[in-house]
């Protein structure tokens, strides 16, 4: 198995393959109306066929959600400063990551790359900024103070840094380092944008703007029209599975765009819900990396749901995942170099164990990576890592590959 994905890799076969499986489902956070204080989220099934209600109460706004580390249940932000664990079916509260003080505002978070909690919020003193919450809940820092009102955060999987937007005044892209020591400004002209997400092909960033525009920043910091004319939006999400992928685009009805901005599917708001703030694929977090011992001893955590038995590879590469590797409709994300050939041949086993396999019944499998014996001397250096599943029916054996994600060595 490793030789043949070896091989594969090399030479960069490109074939015509399925369309890329994500999660089948949508998930949604929301408002019912402007006036009403309203806790929604739901479930849009496949393609827009119907919508089941997660948790909906009047209390406390949810205002941003994702997969939490265990690719089950969902991580969800109040606005009144909790961040909790929910369970997608049953709607109760699984987990108690963050309640109380010092904050009492939430609107956005994102996860580092050792599963800590980055969020955008306020505490009661109104000091606006970027504060970090602990994988386990146990800690809390402060990365960055003096915000005006910022409203999303992402992590960049070019540079491992965060890119948080500011909608005080003159609206701002930030990128704001790890440990928050540096803020640099990336974009100005914010203005009604609420949400951004990162196009894990390319690494540009696309952004919603409530006057019913979706823009595209490149990495080389041009910015791009992708659709006008369209009902403001509020939450984004990039879906992998038709062809080369889709944007989906939440305003006042649910859109689904070619990424050149074609329309590909219009379909009304599902009721009650007024306006769509986030919204994430179901089960799509399928790589999820943390620290298990310092320094760098890392572990990558696999979970494919449905495909319990396949066989896997996991892959790192140290120069990056764009522009990938092109097979057929789809995109391998790492870049072909040295350590991805070593990673994918076995040549590291003493460091990197558990990179190919056969997944759990459950779909899950564990890779680790011990540089503990280097010390501090790769501090700093960055490593991407993508998955893919095998299947034998499947045309060269690749079933699904995962979105790419980046560490950043201590």
């Amino acid at each position: 198995m490793r030789v043949h994905m070896a091989i594969l890799l090399a030479l960069g076969i490109s074939w015509q393959a399925p369309s890329q499986p994500y999660g089948t489902h949508l998930i949604v956070t929301g408002a019912i109306s402007v006036s009403t204080v309203n806790a929604l989220l739901y479930r849009l099934d496949g393609r827009g066929g119907g919508f089941t209600t997660i948790v909906t109460g009047n209390f406390s706004p949810i205002t941003a959600m994702a997969m939490d580390s265990n690719n089950t249940d969902i991580l969800a932000s109040h606005l009144d400063g909790r961040v909790v664990s929910i369970d997608p079916v049953t709607g109760v509260v699984v987990r108690v990551l963050w309640a109380g003080p010092p904050l009492d505002w939430v609107k956005d978070f994102c996860f580092s790359d050792t599963e800590d909690v980055v969020v955008v919020g306020k505490t009661p003193t109104y000091n606006y900024g970027v504060f970090r919450i602990s994988a386990d809940g146990m800690r809390f820092d402060t990365l960055c103070q003096g915000l005006m009102y910022p409203v999303f955060v992402t992590r960049d999987l070019m540079t491992g840094d965060y890119l948080v937007g500011d909608q005080g005044l003159g609206p701002t892209l930030y990128r704001l380092s790890p440990d928050g020591s540096r803020k640099t400004t990336l974009y100005r002209g914010l203005i009604s944008s609420l949400d951004l997400v990162q196009d894990h092909k390319d690494g540009s960033v696309l952004l919603y703007f409530n006057f019913a525009a979706v823009k595209r920043i490149t990495t080389g910091g041009a910015t791009l029209l992708i659709r006008n004319g369209i009902p403001g939006g509020r939450a984004l999400a990039l879906d992998r599975a038709p062809g080369h992928g889709e944007i989906v685009a939440f305003g006042n009805s649910i859109l689904r765009l070619t990424g050149n901005g074609k329309i590909v599917t219009t379909l009304a708001q599902p009721p009650p819900l007024w306006a769509a703030m986030r919204a994430c694929f179901e089960k799509s977090r399928n790589l999820v990396t943390d620290r298990t011992g310092s320094p760098n001893a890392w572990r990558f955590r696999l979970h494919f749901p449905g495909e319990g038995g396949r066989g896997y590879v996991m892959g790192l590469s140290a120069t990056g995942f764009t522009p990938g590797i092109r097979v057929g409709s789809r995109i391998v994300p790492l870049v072909r170099d040295d350590l991805l050939m070593l990673t994918v041949t076995g040549a590291l086993c003493t460091v990197l164990r558990g990179n190919t396999g056969f997944l759990n019944a459950g779909g899950r499998a564990v890779a680790t990576l011990d540089l503990r014996p280097l010390g501090g001397s790769v501090k700093g250096i960055r490593l991407w890592c993508a998955a893919l599943t095998l299947d034998a029916r499947a045309r060269f054996n690749i079933a699904t590959i995962s979105k790419p994600s980046i560490i950043v060595l201590e």
